[in-house]
């Protein structure tokens, strides 16, 4: 009997074209040593598009689709989205504990293509790790670099793309990930790449660093060896589905033709509107603003963090000093916050209207 692999994709009916393209290639490029157990995470997929989705299947793989949206009611509300982003982003926080037996998966984003075999990241050794990724070649862009730095408190050559990830489930009940990330996501929200930034933040320190070609966007990556070229990601605005002259356009095609969603995919090609391409462009451009305001925002996730440890450095050296009464502590830990959220405010303030 194959050893099984569990693979997971999150999806919803806009994506199920897509998702079939990345289907077809992995599995035509994956071991035949192994099944791979395809779970589909969604809240909304037509019968029609299962059935499609269906078709792709070779001997050695299986599919299921698990409707999340009863099972994560309570948390709907709290995933913020924008642009392309949609709520099925989030799923892959929530797989360790809605999935108990599997101690390791593969989680796989719809808009890839695969040219390599996937079971080799799979059977990695990661005891000490809770994911293994690569680098998000996005922040090689000084200004979303600037952003995960100033906003989140991560050195930028260590921030990873979600969108291809070998998830050390154990380890993530052992350290109850899903339950610091609801905790997270009720506290902050994070608004340039949502469930990515949660999950770097989350992860932080216990990433096993994957080489750049099992995850290669059209961005630069200085490490990138074309020979290495395993896992396409055709994310944000470099969608071949959309636009002409996307890089490796060619791989997502010669799939698509073997799609069963083929001519729904040249219809949304030929019929993508220069409005909507403009759009696209202005919603990069407030992607680029979006970095820039959360970078500086006093109140983001790692100010605050920082702030919390400078308020109790110096509460607890103010203590030693003056050895409070207990009645006092309470009182004295509130001048304290306030004085240094007050200078915090104005170091901010200062820096805006001089650094024009």
């Amino acid at each position: 009997m194959k050893q099984t692999i569990p693979v997971f994709f999150a999806t919803n009916n806009n994506y199920a074209p897509c998702l079939s393209c990345a289907l077809i290639s992995m599995l035509e490029n994956a071991s035949k040593e192994y099944f791979y157990k395809i779970h589909v995470l969604t809240s909304e997929l037509t019968t029609e598009n299962k059935n499609k989705l269906k078709k792709v299947l070779t001997q050695n793989s299986s599919i299921e689709f698990i409707n999340l949206k009863d099972k994560l009611s309570n948390f709907q509300g709290l995933f913020h989205t924008r642009d392309y982003y949609s709520k099925e982003t989030y799923y892959r926080l929530f797989i360790a504990n809605l999935f108990p037996e599997y101690n390791k998966i593969l989680y796989l984003d719809a808009d890839m293509i695969f040219l390599g075999d996937v079971s080799q990241i799979y059977n990695l050794d990661l005891t000490n790790y809770l994911v293994a990724a690569v680098h998000e070649d996005v922040m090689n862009i000084p200004v979303y670099g600037e952003y995960v730095e100033k906003a989140l408190g991560i050195p930028r050559m260590d921030y990873f793309n979600a969108g291809m990830l070998v998830m050390n489930t154990e380890k993530f009940r052992q350290q109850r990930i899903e339950e610091k990330f609801i905790s997270l996501l009720r506290r902050f929200t994070f608004r340039l790449t949502q469930d990515e930034d949660y999950l770097n933040v989350l992860c932080q320190g216990q990433v096993y660093k994957l080489h750049a070609g099992w995850n290669k966007s059209d961005a630069y990556a200085p490490d990138y060896n074309p020979a290495d070229l395993k896992i396409i990601h055709y994310k944000m605005n470099g969608k071949p589905w959309r636009y002409d002259g996307v890089e490796n356009e060619s791989y997502f095609w010669e799939y698509a033709k073997r799609s069963p969603f083929y001519d729904e995919l040249k219809y949304e090609k030929a019929s993508y509107s220069d409005e909507q391409k403009a759009k696209d462009k202005i919603d990069a451009e407030n992607m680029v603003k979006l970095a820039i305001h959360d970078a500086n925002d006093p109140s983001n996730y790692w100010n605050t963090m920082s702030l919390g440890a400078e308020r109790y450095s110096l509460f607890r050296g103010m203590n030693k000093v003056f050895h409070f009464p207990k009645k006092a502590v309470k009182s004295t830990k509130k001048i304290t916050e306030s004085l240094l959220e007050k200078a915090k405010r104005s170091v901010y303030d200062f820096k805006k209207k001089y650094s024009k």
